[in-house]
This record gives C-alpha cells, structure tokens and sequence, in this order.
C-alpha cells in the first residue's frame, strides 16, 4: 500500500484559511518553562499536526525552535554557575564589562595608530 499523500501547506490554508487555534497554541501561549510544559506541547503539536490543525511550516519551525531551547538547558547543565543551595545552574553567554573607571581619552587614544598619534603631537 502506498503511503498517504501529506497535505501541503497551502493545501490546508485553502480548505480552512483561518485554522482554529489547537492545543499546542495554548500551551505555548502560556510560555515554556519546564521539561514538563516542553513535553506538553511536543505532544499537543503532534495531534494538531496530525489533524490539521497546524501546518507544517509552523510545526518545522516549532521543533526548531524547541532544538535550540533544549540546546540552551543543556549549556546550562554542563557550563552553567551553581547559584544557591537549590542547585540551580546560571549560564553566562557573554561577559560584561564595566567600564566605570576608564579614561575616555585614553581610550580614544589607544584607538589611534602610532602615525596618527605622531601627527598630533602626541
């Protein structure tokens, strides 16, 4: 038996071109925050998907996003800074720099080649 066609994106706009909300929607409406709320709306995305409720551009680009949240958790636990006694875990992307005591002119002097500075003197 030959697999059944999959309806096409604008295949299933043209046949409901205001599909109503499944239950994926309400549950990422109300935000991700644990494991639980993920594998919540994992599951609701599969049955909206299945019956048409949510096409699959929205549903590639919800587990795409979902790949990069879970890529974030991940960093957290292997990278991440223990705060507290609850064993919660901060991850630093970046490090900020307080520049509170620098020099604006020396820094704009060091911005400068040795030429430029010749030039003026300096």
């Amino acid at each position: 038996m030959a697999p059944a066609k999959q309806d096409t994106t604008e295949e299933i706009q043209e046949r409901d071109p205001q599909p109503s909300k499944g239950a994926a929607f309400d549950i990422a409406e109300r935000g991700i925050t644990t494991s639980q709320d993920f594998a919540g709306l994992m599951s609701a995305m599969i049955q909206d998907l299945i019956t048409g409720k949510m096409t699959p551009k929205v549903a590639n680009a919800t587990c795409n996003a979902g790949s990069k949240l879970l890529k974030v958790v991940e960093m957290q636990h292997i990278y991440g800074s223990a705060e507290g006694t609850n064993g919660s875990k901060t991850l630093q992307l970046m490090e900020v720099k307080k520049d509170t005591d620098s020099d604006p002119r020396a820094a704009a002097l060091a911005k400068l080649s040795s030429g430029d500075r010749k030039a003026l003197g300096l």
